[in-house]
């Protein structure tokens, strides 16, 4: 399948302040206190909106944060998981995002242990999330390369939509970097992950999907070092693009600017993973 160069889809301005307050309340929920006035100086025509909305947002973040660490929870106020779901027994919670919380279970029948992606139960009442989110587990099980994660299956049960992937026995580079605490990454080992994680976004791009959310939290290293990409929520197949409006979506620091005018390339892709790389060798 041939890769189109350009896809033009129209952004409007709420998708762009939508994307903005992922973007921000993510920073506020990793410790930060982000700079309203940076965002505003960046998106002068959603100011008004910024400096009205965005510091409510960092005080109920902070609130939340506050409340966690009081009762000794460390995954803020989320709802508890199910013990089950199907044919799968859930064991503990390994990672979460906007548009879905990833478990680790035991596939009974089988004896084995895998990931168990689930959508939210608040936005399996929104039919455009749900169908995002099969969207993404669609794609990336049409995706096979030795460096993004597989996935096996999708599902749904007691109300719960999931999907199943390769088990990965590691971290994320986002949580490398935090744990990194000022030590320096060797640049040959950053190299070396950007390389492979390039190859992989690269098959994806030859059978026609962009990833389009290119970030560390994205790339995960297991045990073994070895190098897989993951997360296809904001992935785009170009061929059913058309004229439609897409969601900007993204993390506006790995986000290329021209995503901003509505144009979703092979080289998105590309720029999240060089500013990945910068995020590596950055570590001082």
């Amino acid at each position: 399948m041939s890769l189109p160069t350009r896809s033009h889809v129209s952004v409007t301005d709420d998708d762009l302040f939508e994307t903005i307050v992922e973007d921000f309340t993510a920073q506020c929920r990793g410790g930060a206190r982000p700079d309203v006035e940076a965002y505003v100086l960046r998106y002068p025509q959603l100011a008004d909106l910024l400096r009205e909305l965005l510091p409510t947002i960092a005080a109920v973040e902070r609130v939340k944060s506050a409340e966690s660490s009081s009762s000794g929870k460390g995954v803020g106020l989320r709802p508890p998981p199910p013990q089950r779901l199907g044919d799968f027994r859930i064991v503990r919670e390994i990672g979460y995002g906007g548009m879905g919380i990833v478990y680790e279970a035991v596939q009974e029948s089988l004896a084995r242990s895998v990931a168990l992606k689930i959508l939210p139960a608040q936005l399996a009442l929104d039919p455009s999330r749900v169908a995002r989110f099969e969207q993404e587990a669609r794609i990336a099980a049409s995706l096979h390369h030795t460096n993004i994660v597989p996935v096996f299956g999708v599902g749904h049960d007691v109300g719960m939509h999931y999907y199943v992937m390769q088990l990965i026995d590691g971290a994320g580079l986002d949580r490398l970097l935090a744990e990194a605490d000022g030590r320096r990454f060797p640049p040959r080992r950053a190299v070396a992950v950007v390389r492979d994680a390039a190859r992989a976004l690269h098959e994806a791009h030859l059978a026609g999907t962009l990833h389009r959310d290119v970030k560390p939290g994205n790339i995960l290293l297991d045990r073994r070092g070895h190098v897989w990409i993951t997360d296809f929520g904001l992935a785009l197949v170009l061929e059913a693009v058309g004229g439609t409006t897409m969601h900007v979506g993204g993390t506006l620091r790995y986000m290329p600017p021209e995503r901003f005018q509505g144009v979703s390339e092979a080289r998105g892709d590309i720029y999240g993973t060089g500013a990945t790389l910068y995020a590596r060798l950055g570590a001082r």
